[in-house]
């Protein structure tokens, strides 16, 4: 019962994201594109990984459904990043627009928030030293994004980045 709680979690985050994947995307330049992708495949193995490990190794039910609930959040929360930058969504920095309504006038990396709240998921799922190693692990991978994409948005917008920098915070919803 458990593993099909965790199982069942993840398969509904992913298709939550693959739903709001937008079909087309703008064609801005993208800057320092290359190690985000790295990054990106980084935390995607990590991820494939700590879900291997969740689903083998979750106990309690009241654990499975308390994680679910934060995959599917963090699922949720990604997808409504995806639709509300819709044809502005990539996955390296270089916007073509800079997106400050919806969402992100709330907060400027809802995308990112899913994907801490998915890793934590993943961690309650399977608490141990392989899944906190692996939690852990990626940390850095999402400071090094949200600082390569903060940078990217100031070359691009300048002002209007700083000004909605300043009055916008990075996680929080406010």
């Amino acid at each position: 019962m458990t593993h099909a709680l965790v199982v069942t979690a993840v398969c509904i985050a992913i298709a939550l994201e693959a739903s709001a994947a937008p079909r087309t995307t703008t064609h801005a330049p993208a800057v320092r594109g290359r190690p985000l992708r790295i990054a990106a495949a980084l935390c995607s193995v990590l991820l494939l990984v700590s879900t291997g490990l969740a689903v083998a190794s979750t106990q309690a039910p009241w654990i499975a459904a308390f994680a679910g609930t934060l995959i599917v959040a963090g699922g949720l929360l990604r997808a409504k990043a995806m639709r509300n930058l819709g044809s502005h969504f990539r996955t390296e920095a270089g916007a073509s627009a800079l997106v400050t309504t919806g969402i992100h006038g709330r907060m400027r990396h809802p995308s990112e928030l899913g994907l801490l709240c998915w890793v934590v998921g993943l961690w309650l799922a399977a608490p141990g030293p392989w899944a906190t190693a692996l939690a852990l692990a990626q940390l850095p991978l999402l400071a090094m994004r949200l600082r390569i994409e903060d940078a990217a948005l100031a070359a691009r917008f300048g002002p209007a980045w700083a000004a909605y920098a300043a009055s916008t915070p990075r996680f929080s919803l406010r």
